[in-house]
C-alpha cells in the first residue's frame, strides 16, 4: 500500500470540478483508508455500480489510486485510497478570474491579502508537483500565529503610512507660515485651528464642535514640522510630518508623511485619507498662489445622503452650471442665495470625490464620499460664519431635494 499526502493542491480545472461534486467529495473523505466500492456503497448509501462510476472519475483525475487487489471467488476486488487527506483548489484552476495581487495596489486591504494568499496556494502547489515529479523533498519555511484580543478591551488595529509631495509657488517661509499657524491652516485645511509654536506645543482643530488635539513633536523652522495626536483607548492615533525644501525661482517642495494606527473600520478610514490628502494639498497650492497671507473664514455644511457618488457629481455639476466632462479651467456660475450670482473657475478635479472652485474671494471645496456630500469652503472676505454656513446648507438642500 502506498502512503498518502497530508494535503494536495488541485490545479487542473477538470480535477477541481470532480472534487467539488458533493458525492465524490464524500467518497474522498471516506478514502483516507483503503476501501472497495462494495465497502463504500454501504457507508454512503448508494448502489455499488454508482459508487464505481464516481470512483473511476476520481481515479481518472488522480484524486484516488489503486493500492491493492484481492480475489473474492471469481471477482477481483479493487482497494482504492485518496491521494491526500485533504485538498486545496489552486487559483490556477480558475485562470481567467484568478486573484492577482498586482490588481490591488492597496497593501493594507483585505482583498490584497486574499489575492496574496491565492498566489501562495498556486506557487506552493506548483513547487509540490515539481518536487514530486523529481522525487525530491521540498524545503519550506513558514511562520504561524494567532491574534487574540479581549472583547471590550482593545479592538483590532492597523498601522499605516501615506506620503505625498507637491511643488508650491511660494517660498519656504510662506509654506511654513501656511502649515504651522492657525490662520494659515484655516486657509486650506479643515476646521478652525490653533497651533502653539514650539516643540511640545498643542495643536487644536475644531470641526464644528468635535475637537481633535495633538502635540507638536518637531519644530524646525522653516524645514520640518511634525505633530502626533493623542492615543485613543483602542490604540489608534494620527501623526503628521511636513518636510520643506526650497527650490529655485521662489518655489518650494513640500513632502507630507501621514502615519499612525487605524481601528476596526480601517479600510474605509484609509480610503478616506488616501483621497483626502491630494485634495488638501491642491487647496494649499491654490491658497499660496492666489491668496497667500490673507486670512480665511472656514465654513462647512452637509447635504442629504444620495444613492452614490455619481448622483452627487451630476447634481454638483448642475448646481455649478457645468456640463460634460469637468476639467480644470472650466468656468463656473451659480447662485447661492437666489439673488447674488457667483462666478469662478474650476481649480481642482478628482473625480468623483472632489471638485474645487476658485473665485476672487473664496476657495470653494465640494467633497463627495459614497453618497454623502459636504462642503468645506475658505472665504477670504468679511462674512458672518453662521450666516454663511446656513446659506450653504440651504443651497445643498435645494440642490439635492
Amino acid at each position: 500500500m502506498g502512503g498518502m499526502h497530508d494535503v494536495t493542491v488541485i490545479a487542473d480545472p477538470a480535477a477541481a470540478e470532480t472534487a467539488l461534486d458533493p458525492t465524490r467529495a464524500r467518497l474522498l473523505a471516506e478514502l483516507t483508508a483503503p476501501a472497495s466500492a462494495t465497502m463504500l456503497a454501504a457507508r454512503v448509501g448508494l448502489p455499488r455500480q454508482q459508487v464505481n462510476y464516481h470512483l473511476r472519475a476520481l481515479e481518472r483525475h488522480g484524486l484516488v489510486r489503486l493500492v491493492a487487489e484481492r480475489r473474492k471467488g471469481n471477482v477481483t476486488e479493487r482497494l482504492l485510497q485518496a491521494t491526500a487527506a485533504s485538498y486545496v483548489i489552486s487559483p490556477a484552476a480558475l485562470a481567467a478570474v484568478a486573484p492577482d495581487p498586482a490588481r490591488f495596489p492597496d497593501r493594507l486591504s483585505a482583498r490584497w491579502l486574499l489575492a496574496l494568499a491565492g498566489r501562495l496556494v498556486r506557487d506552493v502547489g506548483e513547487l509540490l508537483a515539481g518536487a514530486a515529479k523529481a522525487r525530491k523533498p521540498l524545503a519550506t519555511f513558514a511562520l504561524d500565529g494567532q491574534v487574540h484580543h479581549a472583547e471590550g478591551v482593545r479592538r483590532m488595529t492597523h498601522e499605516f503610512e501615506l506620503s505625498a509631495e507637491i511643488t508650491l509657488n511660494a517660498t519656504p517661509e510662506q509654506v511654513w507660515e501656511a502649515i504651522t499657524t492657525g490662520p494659515g491652516v484655516d486657509a486650506w485645511f479643515m476646521g478652525r485651528n490653533q497651533i502653539e509654536p514650539r516643540e511640545g506645543g498643542s495643536v487644536r482643530t475644531d470641526l464644528g464642535g468635535f475637537v481633535e488635539e495633538a502635540t507638536v513633536t518637531a519644530w524646525e523652522p522653516p524645514r520640518r514640522f511634525a505633530t502626533r495626536g493623542a492615543e485613543a483607548p483602542d490604540g489608534t492615533f494620527m501623526a503628521f510630518e511636513w518636510l520643506i525644501e526650497g527650490r529655485g525661482q521662489g518655489s518650494t517642495v513640500l513632502r507630507m508623511v501621514q502615519s499612525g494606527v487605524l481601528g476596526d473600520d480601517w479600510e474605509a478610514e484609509y480610503d478616506a485619507l488616501r483621497k483626502g490628502t491630494p485634495m488638501y494639498l491642491r487647496t494649499l497650492a491654490q491658497y499660496l498662489t492666489h491668496f497667500a497671507g490673507r486670512t480665511a473664514t472656514p465654513i462647512s455644511a452637509f447635504g442629504p445622503q444620495q444613492a452614490d457618488e455619481d448622483h452627487v457629481w451630476e447634481a454638483l455639476k448642475r448646481g455649478l452650471g457645468l456640463t460634460g466632462t469637468v476639467s480644470e479651467g472650466d468656468q463656473v456660475r451659480f447662485t447661492l442665495d437666489r439673488s447674488t450670482p457667483v462666478q469662478g473657475v474650476v481649480d481642482s478635479v478628482l473625480y468623483p470625490s472632489f471638485l474645487g472652485v476658485r473665485t476672487g474671494d473664496a476657495l470653494y471645496r465640494f467633497v463627495g464620499r459614497g453618497g454623502a456630500v459636504a462642503v468645506g469652503h475658505h472665504l477670504f472676505s468679511e462674512v458672518d460664519p453662521k450666516e454663511a454656513e446656513q446659506a450653504w446648507q440651504a443651497w445643498l438642500t435645494r440642490l439635492f431635494a
